[in-house]
């Protein structure tokens, strides 16, 4: 079946990633707020830039209490980062995500 995912950037820090769908959207997940600062303490990463990957496979791991306890909210943004390549980009929910839950709805322009 092919990747239908790629890690297109993975930071030393592996407090963030960067993702490119094989339809070409490219996704950042931000863990936490000025985590770059923990320079990768409380983080493990399960993939290597370049990797390819499925929906549903482990990606990244990071023990929450720990950076909360280090003074770091761990709200996690998930940016579009090629938003221009579409006509709308729509959230769908906040907050609380589960595996494989809809969180956007994109439409291609």
């Amino acid at each position: 079946m092919g990747f239908i995912f790629m890690i297109s950037a993975l930071f030393d820090t592996r407090h963030a990633i960067g993702i490119t769908t094989k339809d070409g959207t490219e996704l950042l997940i931000h863990v936490g707020v000025n985590t770059v600062e923990l320079e990768g303490k409380y983080y493990e990463a399960h993939v290597a830039q370049g990797d390819e990957v499925k929906p549903g496979q482990l990606i990244l791991t990071f023990d929450i209490q720990k950076i909360q306890e280090a003074g770091y909210p761990v709200v996690t943004p998930v940016i579009i980062a090629n938003t221009d390549a579409y006509r709308s980009v729509e959230g769908l929910k906040t907050g609380e995500i589960h595996c494989m839950e809809p969180l956007m709805k994109l439409e291609e322009g």
